[in-house]
């Protein structure tokens, strides 16, 4: 790509804005995934949320709100969809009954088994213009910045 076709896809004074250039990758990114997902049903919140539970096990509503920074109204919602699709459950929580995990059912695994291949194609082709090493660096710079946006 000439730095003509460059400038005409990221304004020049952008080029240095580390805002910018993650909200725009991040915003394409999503767009395919977004896309990629759409025949399935769910949108990238949806498919967040069955992939923790799928990961780390039952979950409550608090604390995917939370890891993914999300309004507890907005995330009844999502759950209230899944759950009316039958995809994931509400049960008590054992270690505290004032609180619901949410558990997937079979038919929610049988479509994440689905979709997290889908997801990981999309992935997979918006990073094809990285080799592995740019891939490794680019990875790890994101994490530090997360962590010490944490910290």
């Amino acid at each position: 790509m000439t730095d003509e076709e460059v400038s005409n896809l990221i304004p020049p004074a952008f080029m240095e804005s580390p805002g910018f250039l993650l909200n725009t990758a991040g915003k394409l990114l999503l767009q395919r995934v977004s896309a990629s997902l759409k025949p399935s049903g769910l949108t990238v919140q949806e498919y967040g949320l069955l992939r923790i539970i799928s990961i780390e096990g039952p979950v409550t509503q608090n604390a995917f709100a939370a890891k993914w920074a999300i309004d507890r109204t907005t995330v009844t919602e999502i759950v209230d969809g899944l759950e009316q699709r039958g995809v994931i459950i509400r049960l008590k929580s054992k270690a505290d009954r004032r609180y619901n995990e949410l558990h997937l059912t079979p038919s929610g695994k049988k479509l994440l088994a689905r979709v997290v291949k889908i997801v990981d194609k999309a992935n997979a082709e918006f990073l094809q213009p990285l080799d592995d090493r740019e891939w490794q660096l680019l990875r790890d710079s994101l994490v530090k910045l997360i962590v010490a946006s944490k910290a």
